[in-house]
């Protein structure tokens, strides 16, 4: 038989907005580390996209840059030649064979572009517009190719998908992703892995500052792919780094603790995102530990994300409050869940939660 766990919250003033986040991820991720490559020429570095063979990694750093692993860590970035930083550029995504790069001008809209490696010069050739079907009207936010003839990016926030039409050595006509009706919505970034099966993604949630104040926070989230459903994937949950870094803000220890932009390697074993923990925008690690069939994947000493190792209830914020408040728990183990809302005089004024069945969590 299953725990029930029973608990009371007294606040002082009273709020029926309950301000929720998407459950824990059932695999589980190292602590985030920052790589380090903030280059002396650029003042943010982010929108990472991770080569095949995982040596190197593009990204936006006030410009397009790479940055190569050594032995030592990730190499300081250099920035990429001009025939791809005419313009304002972002959003890179490097094609699974290393060749073309992807990338967005900012021309009065943002549009997309690629260049292919020239092997004559041992660099990147011209900048070639994607075409009508992926730049009309434009694209938003930016680009991922799960192999070398799909591309998924996003248009208002709103994941599309195009096939590259070899006869016409173009991109062809773009359709939303999955479906028609049911597609994903990020708000910064889009992952699919190789093999489709998992997406990774950003998503909104309102949430509250320090000091109490209401604003928009970003999370990376991960669907499962699940045939029974009409749009092939599962619920969303949000990857388990981000109540991390959310315990790490209320504690003091972060400066910030938005996520966006995943990418990861062709194994599914690593991630890099963008993220402000410091309070600056750069680019961060993180080693996938278990997966979410409950495996081990990666042993990483010291660097695991710990979580209580009992029931927590954690303090709301804000408090004193105005229209709303977070109220965090977490469950060592799936269980049935009432939480009840009370005044200062005992008085039960809100059940926020009633016999719902929570993950661990």
């Amino acid at each position: 038989m299953k725990n029930t766990f029973y608990f009371s919250v007294i606040i002082l003033l009273l709020t029926r907005e309950i301000i929720a986040q998407y459950p824990l991820a059932p695999e589980v991720w190292s602590v985030p580390k920052k790589i380090g490559v903030i280059s002396d020429w650029a003042v943010r570095s982010e929108s990472p996209s991770i080569s095949f063979d995982g040596q190197k990694l593009y990204i936006d750093a006030g410009g397009l840059a790479v940055t190569e692993g050594t032995d030592s860590g990730w190499a300081e970035p250099y920035g990429l030649n001009s025939n791809l930083n005419q313009h304002l550029a972002s959003y890179p995504c490097i094609s699974p064979n290393g060749k073309r790069l992807f990338f967005t001008w900012y021309v009065g809209e943002w549009y997309m572009y690629y260049s292919d490696w020239d092997s004559t010069i041992n660099d990147w050739g011209p900048a070639i517009n994607c075409g009508p079907n992926v730049n009309t009207p434009y694209v938003d936010g930016g680009c991922v190719l799960p192999n070398d003839t799909t591309l998924i990016f996003l248009r208002d926030t709103e994941t599309h998908i195009s096939y590259w039409d070899s006869e016409n050595q173009t991109w062809g006509p773009v359709e939303k992703w999955p479906t028609l009706t049911l597609w994903f919505q990020s708000d910064l970034g889009v992952y699919v892995s190789p093999d489709f099966k998992k997406v990774y993604y950003t998503r909104a949630h309102l949430d509250t500052t320090i000091d109490g104040g209401s604003y928009l926070n970003y999370d990376i989230a991960v669907k499962y792919a699940d045939s029974t459903l009409p749009s092939g994937y599962g619920p969303t949950h949000t990857l388990n780094f981000c109540f991390y870094a959310d315990t790490q803000y209320f504690a003091g220890n972060y400066a910030d603790r938005l996520e966006g932009y995943p990418t990861l390697t062709p194994d599914g074993k690593k991630t890099y995102f963008t993220a402000t923990y410091d309070g600056q925008i750069t680019i961060y690690e993180s080693d996938l530990l278990i997966d979410e069939n409950g495996d081990t994947v990666t042993n990483v000493e010291n660097n695991n994300v710990e979580f209580p190792n009992s029931f927590y209830l954690s303090q709301n914020y804000p408090n004193p409050l105005n229209s709303t408040t977070n109220i965090r728990f977490y469950l060592t183990q799936s269980g049935k869940v009432d939480l009840t809302i009370y005044d200062v005089l005992g008085n039960e004024i809100f059940k926020a939660i009633e016999n719902q069945t929570y993950n661990s969590g």
